[in-house]
């Protein structure tokens, strides 16, 4: 059994020394002592059981852990002790004579303990149970072990809040009886923050009646198990509750939908508040989704604290992540080979995602890397990341609501079509405040390299408390940063027409609003505006100097008053300045200069 040092768990004693000899030295130890073990065979729900020796300093309200290898281990806290006769709170599984028994102090509740073992094709049961068991002891980690055991899951596995899993592999089970095709906010791993009680549904009335009281509040998020589920309920699926009263309620696919007709009779267990605000602790967990359809990798409510630490999610068509809530950190995740994006910010069936940290983190999508949806998102810090966009019609960071203060910091974008963009935003969304991007290195792309679109061609504002630094596209040389107040050489930022506008510089009181330097080697345009068919119509070239391409008389219309606009009638042989102006009461005045 692994466990966390200097904790105290107890495995066997040393023997005691040997004698003394007639006139020799002390004689070597004894030979280590035997486990503790069990003499009886303990069934499911028993109480009492036996073992050959109690180990050295148990008592009543100290924990003890049965291994038996072959389905979980339970750790049992202590209620009575008489003679070699252990009481403890019910056990779960069946045990045989000869398991294992272990004492765990109360300074040792950190201690790591083996999940379950299952059956081999399906240990979702086995590991379902393990998770409820340590987490409601408390402290307590479930470890697979240093090599990271493999887990064939058949359904969504529900953490409790406060669950702590490490190293441990997921492996979503396929062909016959394994996962069906689920839809989003289904995840191989989804988080819990009600109570987990036994139900009983009818078909007569569509009634699930719970054992103790399920203490539901609102339309909240249901996941039934069990071998008997009433006919109409797929075990693993969200639902949701509503007809509630303190023991009964009915189920809806939608927290405002209608209730589901029951075929048939069932019974099972019940875990409550699915998606609702709760915390969890994952370290080394590996999900992999095996390409079942509809299936994602995470979906959670994070709260405070909450961390994962080198999560990853590999081959879930859905998504690799879906988030929400406050404050949660992600250390080195990896979200790869994902359908629809590889993280979504505020989707189906989460909260907003406010406050989320994420660091040396790898996020890749086939469709987009980052999703906003409509759960929306604010305040979240990228940094050291890579995002890559894997399709031709994919972005980076694709807002499809309302997202702000988001911070990327030393983050590479990767793409690879000239139908990507880096940031992408739905129509609707027209402020978009307090996005920073510094140290920025955008490649993979043909087209220039920070592209902010929606899907009208409109610009993505950035207001005044805008920021991008120290910004790279794919093709130029790493520069040394010359100011921490204007864009870097080389920005290559474009902005598309429509109404779309880059703001910088607000803030800035004794340097430029906007600076612009060429890089050494570069042969296009510091500046470029074109028209709707993407024409180059005006700018400034690489040399800054000020020029015009429009060839056509501009629409009286296009001026307001007080304003002046110039072209060139590029006659040959009668070139010609082309001037027009509307003064101040709105009569418009033309002039032209000859050209020799």
């Amino acid at each position: 059994m692994p466990y966390v040092p200097n904790t105290q768990i107890v495995r066997g004693m040393t023997g005691a020394p040997g004698p003394t000899g007639a006139t020799g030295p002390t004689g070597p130890a004894g030979p280590q002592g035997a486990d503790f073990v069990l003499t009886s065979s303990p069934i499911a729900g028993a109480t009492t059981f036996t073992v050959n020796a109690i180990p050295p300093g148990l008592q009543v309200g100290a924990y003890v852990a049965i291994d038996s290898y072959t389905t979980e281990c339970e750790v049992r806290k202590v209620t009575n002790i008489s003679s070699l006769t252990l009481t403890v709170s019910a056990l779960t599984f069946a045990h045989a004579s000869g398991n294992t028994v272990l004492l765990i102090t109360e300074e040792s509740l950190s201690a790591s303990v083996f999940g379950a073992f299952g059956t081999g094709s399906d240990e979702h049961a086995a590991l379902q149970q393990a998770i409820y068991q340590t987490c409601a002891i408390g402290g307590l980690w479930l470890d697979g072990g240093g090599s990271a055991r493999t887990y064939s899951v058949t359904q969504p596995l529900v953490l409790v809040s406060g669950s702590k899993l490490r190293n441990i592999v997921l492996s979503a089970a396929t062909g016959g009886g394994g996962f069906a095709a689920t839809e989003p906010p289904n995840a191989m791993l989804m988080l819990s923050q009600g109570s987990v009680v036994s139900f009983t549904a009818s078909a007569a009335t569509d009634v699930f009646t719970t054992t103790p009281n399920h203490g539901l509040p609102g339309n909240s998020g249901l996941i039934f198990q069990g071998a008997s589920m009433p006919g109409g309920i797929t075990a693993g699926k969200l639902y949701y509750a509503r007809d509630r009263t303190a023991s009964t309620f009915k189920v809806s696919l939608t927290s405002t939908g209608p209730a589901i007709d029951i075929s048939s009779d069932g019974s099972g267990t019940v875990f409550c508040e699915v998606l609702s605000l709760a915390k969890c602790f994952l370290e080394d967990v590996y999900v992999k989704g095996n390409s079942v359809v509809g299936l994602s990798g995470l979906a959670a409510n994070l709260q405070q604290p909450a961390y994962l630490n080198k999560f990853r999610a590999d081959d879930c068509p859905a998504y690799g992540m879906n988030i929400g809530g406050q404050q949660a950190v992600f250390y080195n995740t990896e979200l790869t080979g994902v359908g629809l994006a590889g993280i979504v910010l505020g989707g189906p069936g989460v909260d907003s995602a406010q406050f989320m940290w994420f660091f040396g983190t790898d996020i890749e999508g086939f469709n987009d890397s980052i999703y906003v949806d409509t759960g929306g998102a604010h305040s979240c810090l990228f940094d050291g990341v890579h995002i890559e966009a894997l399709s031709s019609t994919g972005s980076c960071f694709h807002l499809a609501h309302e997202a702000n203060m988001m911070t990327f910091s030393n983050v590479q974008f990767s793409g690879g079509s000239v139908d990507q963009a880096v940031l992408k935003v739905d129509t609707g969304f027209t402020t978009k405040s307090g996005y920073i991007l510094t140290s920025i290195l955008v490649s993979g792309w043909s087209t220039p390299g920070l592209l902010m679109v929606d899907d009208q061609d409109r610009g993505v504002a950035i207001d005044a408390w805008g920021d991008v630094r120290n910004y790279l596209n794919h093709a130029s040389a790493v520069p040394s940063p010359t100011s921490q107040t204007y864009l870097d050489p080389s920005p290559n930022v474009v902005v598309r027409p429509d109404g779309g506008k880059l703001m910088y510089g607000a803030q800035v009181v004794t340097e430029s609003s906007l600076h612009i330097q060429p890089g050494t080697t570069q042969s296009g345009d510091q500046i470029t505006a074109r028209d709707t068919s993407g024409n180059r119509i005006s700018g400034f070239n690489k040399a800054g100097v000020l020029f015009t391409e429009r060839n056509t008389v501009p629409a009286d219309g296009d001026l307001v008053a007080g304003e002046l606009t110039f072209w060139l009638d590029d006659t040959n042989g009668a070139c010609k300045a082309m001037f027009k102006a509307k003064q101040a009461d709105g009569t418009v005045r033309t002039g032209s200069v000859n050209l020799t």
